[in-house]
């Protein structure tokens, strides 16, 4: 076993993903507790442009597997690919994003391993060589920690919320080792035949400052207003479940469970009751503003400020306040 934190690096679009990123994040704090080494497997034939990126991060070293089956995620060879480099690496610690991809590969990967995994983690940190993270349950009502008691690799998979994605920094370098894989036909029974890129219409996943709107926006042009307040504020629009459903707005917009998971600086929720299914994706933002014609709407229990009233009346007193301003 070699003494060293392990980051499963996920590239899209040429670039390093933020849930990725956020894997980096939880792994510099615990390499910084024990003083160990920070490591990322890199895969496909570009791999090793993406090593200075990420030693910008904080990684000081990079493992190379530059294979051209490598160059787009399919789940069997990177499922054997990461499982060899760890096999020949044997890292105390391996962290997955928390994507679809890395929710995809982390748990085969602890299969082939016959390790333990955690996914959707939240904190980690030592206890003495054992390894504690804790995680929601139960909708986000529990939080639950779990200590590893099989040897390492201890495997995790990260939630979004596990920490912010770090800046990079000038000047920060770090190595490179190429490894190989043989990978054979049963490893490769699935080909990709093309591409279709879905552009979002908005990202509301990073944003600082997010309108949100629910059924009491009453209509698709109840949320005209939502939109120009956001607008001014600098921020972006946010919705339930109820009105992505009834057509009024694009998934893209949508705040909970089946939805984008965020935490902004502000979230003002007009019109939403606050069903533990939206909470769960919002309840992590600083600032959680209410405007809400029913003051024994679930929402209150999480708000730190809020009106209780008609938000067709309120936003446009608020868009009229920003604008003077």
């Amino acid at each position: 076993m070699s003494d060293e934190v392990m980051v499963v690096i996920e590239i899209q679009n040429e670039t390093i993903t933020t849930s990725s990123k956020i894997a980096i994040s939880v792994a510099k704090q615990l390499s910084k507790e024990k003083n160990i080494r920070l490591t990322a497997i890199l895969m496909g034939e570009k791999a090793d442009t993406h090593a200075k990126e990420v030693f910008a991060f904080g990684i000081e070293h990079a493992y190379l597997v530059k294979h051209p089956e490598l160059n787009n995620y399919r789940t069997l060879p990177y499922t054997k690919a990461v499982t060899e480099v760890i096999n020949q690496k044997s890292p105390t610690v391996v962290i997955f994003g928390g994507s679809s991809t890395g929710n995809d590969l982390a748990p085969r990967v602890a299969a082939r391993l016959k390790k333990g995994l955690t996914t959707h983690v939240l904190e980690a940190s030592w206890n003495g060589d054992k390894l504690a993270v804790k995680k929601a349950w139960y909708q986000d009502k529990l939080m639950a920690t779990f200590e590893y008691t099989q040897e390492p690799p201890f495997l995790m998979a990260t939630s979004p919320l596990a920490a912010a994605a770090p800046e990079p920094q000038e000047g920060l370098e770090g190595t490179t080792e190429e490894l190989q894989v043989e990978l054979n036909e049963n490893d490769l029974v699935e080909e990709i035949v093309g591409f279709h890129l879905h552009k979002k219409e908005v990202d509301i996943s990073n944003a600082k400052l997010i309108v949100s709107a629910g059924r009491g926006a009453g209509s698709p042009d109840g949320l005209k207003k939502v939109f120009e307040l956001a607008e001014i504020l600098g921020g972006e629009v946010g919705a339930s479940r109820a009105i992505v459903d009834a057509g009024w707005i694009s998934y893209d917009h949508e705040v909970g469970q089946t939805g984008a998971t965020v935490a902004p600086d502000v979230y003002i929720a007009c019109g939403i009751s606050g069903a533990i299914q939206h909470i769960a994706g919002m309840k992590k933002s600083k600032n959680i503003i209410v405007i809400n014609t029913d003051p024994e709407a679930p929402f209150w229990d999480y708000a730190h400020y809020g009106i209780v009233g008609d938000m067709h009346k309120i936003i446009p007193i608020l868009i009229k306040k920003f604008k003077k301003d």
